[in-house]
């Protein structure tokens, strides 16, 4: 298998600024093929884009207004770029006409499309004194540099805390991108910004019209267009940019940037809550009458949706256990499409072994489907171990104050959709998009695409921008906070082991616990906030311990600054039988809590008080 390819934002930018004139070759006159959605793109950014295509030269046709040249050789103009649009297999021949042709027609850059790779001319072009890109798509490559690609949630992996220029149009357009990805330093390595940093500063520079420093709510429904050639591209997918609210927001986009970030993941799609991004995960996935598998080990509203709703759409659920190998083998066997998991189960605390999960799914040709809610990116990172995609409850830690509900759905951008043809959502033409497949026209931002311009349109789980500020507010403190959060949830699940009215613990922590070598390994800066323990006296201890306390907040929910405690059975598991309450960690003495920020002893004093109640 041939070396991942790294190319600096410092070189892709120096390319970009520099071309003004681009020979395409395979260049297509169908308006909804990859290479026209590319061309036209780069025209609206000041580029010439000379088509090379001999079909279309031989009929004489124009190609965006440009004709188009039977060859390289019959290009009228000097070029800077050839951008190759032919398959790996041609792009031989391809670069060693350009490397001929390079004094007579000044070329100086040999570009390969998005898929198209060949080492071998890649070789010869450099040995020529060409500079070579492979494997990348300049729109692309433009849009996430100038920040656009970010307004439709895809990590541009750029953070700067300048305020971008904004230039009027007069004569030949400029070329814009953002201050730190034009800094040609020469380095072959982008800056590996940390997680602190990018949860700040992760899609949210500084406002370029008001120059504001914090990301401002822009609380619209629609957007205004330049013109109806502009427009016409928006709805066809050609070029970035917002349409209307709820395929898209600003605010909301800048969410989905930094929980891509966050993720290592390659876009998000940001939903109305974390059941609707489950919807979305699922939507471009699922066709009637397929199934899917899921622990048991689930959010027991989770285990409602996927076993009582999601039927109605004639999707399918298997649960497995999946600490049962050959149970998981066996149900991906049956034709399940994709597994989904918690990395840290709710409520009991569960670790989930996803490396070896992931290395089933993957010889099945299925997805890994990880829910990363408890843990978060901070403790977390489901895409280092193989996950395909990631789903948040953006409600609980992510918001980190019990403000807002939101979701979101993150793609790791590495799942090939064509490869087996079982998930036509992506790969076959879309009716509504006049056969455009997402797959080939998107490549690694197919997923993200489809979620907004299909699933969001569709569905319209949309996040409100209010939300998603309050939640960008939560993002910013997100590492801190888990560390208090895991510090004084261990200490208190440490108190409780030693108490009498306590018959277990269940703390991934705790060197008792049989998830303990787990954590370790998935969950290296802490176990979790939420938990459960059990009571002595059964279901009606538990319930009184609920009611006696007076600094825990008796709630439903989880992830919050305060600290928070429920009984599982008589609420969040309550649909669920007495058999998927068990297999759940939801028995009739367990209580579950979500420890806060408060003061630990005031915490612990406050539990003390409440077991000696019941």
């Amino acid at each position: 298998m041939a070396s991942a390819l790294h190319y600096s934002d410092a070189l892709i930018s120096g390319i970009l600024r520099r071309v003004r004139t681009i020979a395409m070759v395979g260049a297509s006159p169908n308006w909804k093929r990859p290479s026209n959605f590319a061309m036209k793109y780069l025209q609206e950014k000041g580029y010439r884009v000379i088509p090379v295509n001999p079909r279309a030269a031989a009929g004489g046709v124009s190609i965006l207004g440009e004709p188009a040249c039977a060859s390289l050789a019959d290009v009228p103009a000097p070029v800077d770029m050839v951008d190759i649009f032919r398959g790996s297999d041609a792009a031989l021949e391809v670069t060693r006409e350009a490397i001929r042709l390079r004094e007579e027609k000044r070329i100086e850059v040999v570009w390969m499309q998005l898929g198209v790779r060949n080492d071998e001319a890649a070789a010869e072009a450099v040995a020529a004194g060409l500079t070579v890109v492979m494997d990348r798509c300049p729109k692309i490559e433009y849009g996430r540099l100038s920040g656009e690609l970010g307004w439709g949630g895809v990590d541009s992996g750029v953070i700067s805390s300048r305020r971008p220029r904004l230039k009027l149009a007069s004569g030949e357009k400029e070329i814009e991108m953002s201050e730190e990805a034009t800094q040609e330093t020469g380095s072959e390595a982008d800056t590996d910004w940390g997680f602190e940093t990018r949860m700040i500063h992760a899609g949210a520079g500084p406002d370029p019209v008001s120059g504001s420093r914090q990301t401002p709510i822009h609380q619209t429904s629609a957007y205004a267009f330049h013109d109806a050639d502009h427009a016409a591209s928006l709805f066809n997918l050609q070029t970035f940019g917002f349409i209307y609210s709820r395929l898209g927001n600003p605010t909301v986009a800048t969410l989905e940037e930094r929980i891509a970030s966050l993720e290592g993941g390659r876009g998000a799609t940001c939903a109305a809550s974390g059941h609707a991004a489950q919807v979305l995960a699922f939507f471009p996935l699922i066709e009637a009458g397929e199934r899917f598998a899921a622990s048991n080990r689930l959010y027991g509203g989770s285990v409602t949706q996927f076993s009582r709703t999601f039927p109605k759409f004639d999707w399918r659920c298997d649960f497995v256990d999946t600490e049962d190998l050959s149970a998981v083998e066996a149900v991906l066997a049956q034709g399940a499409k994709a597994l989904f998991v918690e990395s840290l189960a709710n409520p009991g605390g569960v670790v989930t072994d996803l490396e070896t999960l992931a290395g089933l799914t993957r010889a099945a040709g299925a997805l890994l489907i990880v829910d990363n809610t408890l843990a978060t990116p901070w403790l977390c990172r489901p895409f280092e171990w193989g996950a395909d995609l990631i789903v948040h409850s953006a409600t609980k830690f992510l918001s980190g104050s019990g403000t807002v509900i939101g979701g979101a759905v993150v793609d790791s951008g590495r799942f090939d959709w064509a490869a087996s043809g079982r998930f036509p959502g992506l790969s076959e033409p879309e009716p509504a998009y006049h056969g455009l497949k997402f797959s080939e026209t998107f490549g690694d931002l197919a997923f993200t695409v489809h979620s907004h311009a299909v699933g969001l349109r569709d569905l319209g789980a949309s996040m409100a921008p209010m939300n998603a500020f309050l939640t960008l507010l939560g993002t910013e403190t997100l590492a801190l906070r888990m560390e208090r959060h895991c510090r004084n949830a261990l200490a208190i699940a440490e108190w409780l082991t030693e108490h009498p009215k306590v018959e277990w613990v269940s703390h991934a922590g705790l060197p008792t616990s049989p998830y303990c070598e787990l954590a370790k390994k998935y969950l290296p800066n802490g176990a979790g906030a939420v938990f459960t323990f059990g009571v002595r006296g059964g279901y009606d201890a538990g319930v009184k311990v609920v009611e006696a306390c007076e600094l825990f907040s008796h709630l439903a929910n989880i992830g919050d600054a305060r600290s928070l405690i429920i009984h599982p059975a008589s609420t969040t598991h309550r649909q669920l039988t007495d058999e998927q309450r068990a297999a759940a960690g939801a028995g009739p003495e367990v209580v579950r809590l979500s420890i806060g920020l408060e003061t630990v002893d005031d915490l612990i004093r406050d539990l003390d008080r409440a077991l000696a109640a019941a």
